[in-house]
């Protein structure tokens, strides 16, 4: 068996005992395992003990670590690690589900997490935390010989630290109280139905009870996340973070931000969204409705022969490039992120040479902005004209899609946990300008956050960019700018510069940073508060 062990344990003592934990079986005595004998290179079977100097790549962590390391610069933030899956398929790598609770992953697991937090070097409370994971494996040895039967019960509404995947962000939250009274109704109607149908109902539904729950309680935390996030419900990071090429650094930025007209974006499937057409409706009945649908909601006139060409050329009647042609004149986008360590930000946007500037989420709200963070979807948007006006946005079973990869699966479909409206044609261009806070899911590595513009509120500079769009600005108070980083590759006149033209000779506060790379990540070395 291989097993390679990349930046996840960080020491050789928490690496030795995760790993005799994992393979030692049920020892009485925890703190000396009985390790099972598994088998390294050249099929030799040896005590895992001896062998962990062994696991590639272990040195070479080990070696490589500043000794001011933050842990979160070395870790996937939002996924299960390659070693681990084929241990523990039921995991997801926070100690929240399967038996991470019991054992240590990437981050040393959830235990003591502040503390961990608070250390300066990643080894040292290693001492304690495996001291603490050994005690809770005592402890739930105690317990299972205590109980050694397993009781059948209904599940509960709320079980304790289960957190929910949330398709709507990709990120890991508390299932919702008003979901759990949602569940434990919709599981008290179910009870009483099959009971009156059959009368050996209470048992067949314990049977089937805990999945059950588990599908309801899923649906209906997604549909409340979809709900939330078309009516921008979401938080946002008190700082948000613009990538800006070093060209700019005082012609504008950082106080004064473009709003970029839509067709000037570089994503050219902005506002993209399938539409869905009635199989029981002659096709040119309706590319007629269509028609009649895109010049009265949009005042774009179109003929039917290129809509039918359309529907020929490209499957679909790609409708979002009205849709953009609509919004174009009406709104300006301006694009941030919740993350400044992005290797590929910074070579896309900020030319490696340029800077990040750090901006505070409230002083934008106080503008009147609408800022809202980025849906990335596996499924786009789906209209269908014979039903209503209504774009509907479909949240995918993320959860599930990645179990079928895992277990090398093929799915005939996506799985859809939920479907809310998201805009309606014919609502005015602020409704329907919520298609520009949905993207395709190979984007989600921007950690976009948008602020939406009226261009009629924008001031023109009377400048174009290379393609001819004029340039329009939102002009920004110094107090907004919190943070400016540099990468290793800025000039130190660069980055001087940018912080001049931000605060000027006020500099209350404002947080100035460098930033080096390191295992594929930027991660931050020089910082001044002033």
């Amino acid at each position: 068996m291989w097993i390679k062990l990349q930046a996840s344990c960080s020491s050789l003592e928490q690496a030795t005992a995760f790993f005799e934990h994992r393979f030692g079986g049920n020892d009485p005595d925890p703190s000396r395992p009985d390790l099972r004998y598994i088998s390294f290179s050249f099929q030799v079977p040896r005590r895992l003990s001896e062998c962990v100097d062994h696991i590639a790549n272990w040195a070479s962590v080990r070696e490589g670590m500043p000794i001011d390391w933050d842990s979160d610069e070395f870790r996937l933030v939002k996924g299960p690690y390659a070693w681990c899956e084929t241990l523990l398929a039921d995991c997801d790598c926070r100690g929240n589900r399967g038996r991470l609770d019991i054992v240590y992953c990437s981050d040393l697991g959830s235990l003591e997490d502040a503390a961990r937090r608070e250390a300066k070097s990643p080894n040292a409370r290693r001492l304690g935390n495996i001291q603490s994971m050994r005690d809770i494996v005592i402890r739930r040895q105690v317990e299972q010989r205590n109980n050694p039967r397993t009781v059948v019960t209904e599940p509960s509404a709320q079980p304790q630290a289960e957190q929910f995947y949330c398709p709507a962000h990709r990120e890991y939250h508390p299932y919702s109280e008003q979901v759990d009274r949602k569940l434990q109704a919709q599981l008290s109607a179910i009870k009483a139905q099959m009971r009156t149908q059959d009368p050996r109902g209470d048992t067949t539904f314990r049977t089937f009870s805990t999945s059950l729950a588990k599908h309801l309680r899923s649906q209906l935390q997604a549909q409340e996340c979809a709900d939330s996030f078309v009516a921008g419900g979401f938080d946002i990071p008190e700082v948000i973070y613009k990538y800006m090429p070093a060209g700019l650094i005082g012609n504008g930025p950082p106080n004064s931000l473009r709003t970029t007209q839509i067709l000037a974006l570089n994503d050219k499937m902005e506002c993209n969204f399938v539409t869905m057409p009635d199989p029981d409706m002659d096709p040119l009945d309706f590319l007629t409705l269509i028609q009649s649908r895109i010049e009265g909601h949009l005042s774009i006139a179109v003929e039917e022969e290129e809509l039918l060409e359309r529907s020929l050329r490209f499957g679909d009647l790609r409708l979002s490039t009205f849709v953009q042609e609509y919004l174009n004149p009406q709104v300006g986008v301006v694009s941030m992120s919740t993350d400044l360590l992005v290797p590929t930000m910074w070579s896309h946007y900020a030319g490696n040479t340029g800077v990040v500037v750090g901006y505070d989420t409230e002083a934008l709200r106080c503008h009147g902005y609408d800022l809202r963070p980025m849906h990335y979807a596996e499924i786009a948007p789906v209209y269908e004209p014979t039903r209503d006006d209504t774009i509907r946005l479909h949240l995918a079973d993320l959860e599930e899609m990645e179990q079928c990869t895992r277990l090398g699966q093929e799915s005939s479909g996506t799985p859809i946990l939920a479907s809310t409206e998201l805009a309606r044609m014919g609502a005015g261009w602020k409704n329907i300008s919520r298609l520009l806070f949905t993207k395709g899911a190979s984007w989600a590595y921007e950690k976009e956050v948008r602020l939406l513009v009226d261009l009629q509120e924008s001031r023109d500079t009377g400048k174009r960019d290379d393609d001819g769009w004029p340039i329009k600005v939102i002009d920004l108070p110094p107090s907004a700018i919190t943070e400016i980083y540099g990468s290793d590759s800025t000039s130190q006149e660069d980055r001087a510069l940018a912080v001049e033209a931000a605060r000027g000779e006020n500099l209350d506060g404002l947080l100035v940073g460098q930033l080096s790379s390191h295992a594929f990540r930027m991660q931050k070395t020089v910082l001044s508060r002033y």
